[in-house]
């Protein structure tokens, strides 16, 4: 899937895992609170989805980590799996 980092996602951001502007977008585009760590991004609700991020905005998030710099972009996200809790 298609995602964008908009200029809504940059601004205000943090440089961290959990509100930097590629978490952002995923958050605007499939819902759920995700942590970008890496390559990868986990949700942090229910249905605990994990998905792979494309090299462009692995590098992205790292160097908006690194400088705080970032640029809009447009990036693809795979989803890998998705567990359900039996906890509400």
């Amino acid at each position: 899937m298609k995602v964008c980092v908009v200029e809504q996602d940059i601004q205000g951001s943090e440089r961290r895992g959990l509100d930097n502007p590629v978490a952002r977008a995923i958050q605007r585009a499939v819902g759920g609170r995700w942590y970008v760590f890496g390559p990868l991004a986990y949700e942090l609700t229910s249905p605990y989805r994990a998905a792979s991020l494309s090299d462009e905005a692995c590098l992205a998030g790292q160097e908006h980590q690194v400088t705080g710099a970032i640029q809009p972009f447009e990036f693809d996200l795979a989803m890998l799996y998705a567990v359900e809790s039996e906890n509400p």
